[in-house]
């Protein structure tokens, strides 16, 4: 990128961190050689030259990464943005919509429109952003509550390295996050709207941002990321070690929250944290007895593996009674509340810590 824009890399503070997290950066290098004026664009909030070149979406906004959106513009129109002191976004015309209004914790933002700069690098579009915004900003903002309550340690990570939440709602995908738009989560309501949901789908997608950022540039951790799993273990399954990884660090991290929201005084449903703790913990116990002697990891990713099996044992002495005895059948991959109420009428009775 820098030698597509030195002019604008040249504005730009090389001592800030915080400067080359945005997500859309991470964008426009996953979709190859972009111009100085997306490039000045995706850097505004640092760069903030005199005038901008920016198009609008069909909507007749505008989204600068960092700062917000303008909006009230001519729809899919290349126009020339000029520096606005007065404007909370920075930039003129149009109604501006800062990002600092949909704070959700201290550096993290929900995004209360799609963001083309972002959607230009997922593998599909996503339906629903703005409306699931609008109806659930509470509820994850409580969910951010509970985990900063009662696990102040991941509260901090997530608010150091995910910048952007993306709240939209398509029954067809599952909540995700993507290397090419890295810091910012995506969470499907289609598939939960509780407090337990958001919780537990921000500890499992946050995850993934989390421990992408902590794999980076250190010691491999496993031999061949692209080794699949299907033919390490001769059966049906679709993912390569490196994904299975990522699923098995999310899932500790998914248990290890739900168990310190299930023993705290929080105001959930202890019945639906319950089912979703058992099936997170038996997915991470079917992975770790298949995955964890496979010969494939590095020094580092075994000594990762056994700090996983070491947060499971007690996990598993705890629960594994309950995970044996609820009914799993007809449960999708994404966890079914009404499916496990349906199975299991009688509510659980978790064990004490």
């Amino acid at each position: 990128m820098y030698d597509d824009a030195r002019d604008v890399f040249d504005r730009l503070d090389f001592d800030d961190d915080a400067t080359f997290l945005e997500p859309a950066a991470f964008a426009a290098a996953a979709t190859g050689t972009t111009s100085p004026a997306e490039l000045a664009l995706v850097f505004a909030a640092s760069a903030r030259p005199a005038e901008l070149t920016a198009t609008t979406d069909t909507e007749g906004r505008v989204f600068l990464p960092g700062l917000g959106y303008l909006g009230g513009l001519e729809p899919s129109t290349s126009l020339r943005l000029a520096r606005d002191d007065a404007s909370p976004v920075g930039y003129g015309p149009g109604w501006p919509i800062p990002l600092a209004d949909w704070r959700v914790s201290d550096a993290t933002t929900l995004l209360p429109y799609p963001a083309p700069l972002l959607e230009v690098a997922l593998p599909a579009a996503i339906d629903g952003v703005e409306n699931a915004a609008k109806a659930h900003r509470e509820p994850l903002e409580r969910a951010l509550s509970l985990i900063r309550s009662g696990w102040p340690e991941l509260a901090d990570a997530i608010g150091r390295v995910v910048r952007y939440v993306v709240v939209f709602d398509d029954p067809a995908l599952n909540s995700f996050a993507a290397p090419p738009v890295h810091g910012a989560a995506f969470l499907d309501v289609a598939h939960g709207t509780t407090p337990a949901y958001f919780v537990e789908d921000l500890a499992h997608q946050c995850g993934h941002v989390l421990f992408t950022a902590a794999w980076e540039g250190a010691e491999p951790l496993v031999e061949d990321p692209d080794a699949d799993v299907a033919t390490l273990l001769g059966r049906d399954d679709h993912r390569t070690i490196e994904v299975a990884l990522h699923g098995m660090v999310t899932q500790t991290l998914m248990v290890a929250m739900l168990e310190r929201l299930l023993d705290s005084d929080a105001d959930v449903d202890p019945d639906e944290v319950t089912g979703r703790l058992l099936f997170a913990l038996l997915r991470l116990g079917l992975d770790l007895h298949a995955l964890a002697g496979l010969p494939v990891y590095t020094e580092p990713g075994q000594s990762l593996v056994r700090a996983l099996a070491e947060t499971y044992q007690p996990l598993a002495e705890r629960y594994g009674d309950l995970v044996v005895a609820t009914d799993w059948r007809s449960q999708p991959y994404n966890f079914d509340y009404a499916i496990y109420r349906a199975r299991n009428p009688a509510p659980a009775a978790a064990p004490r810590a």
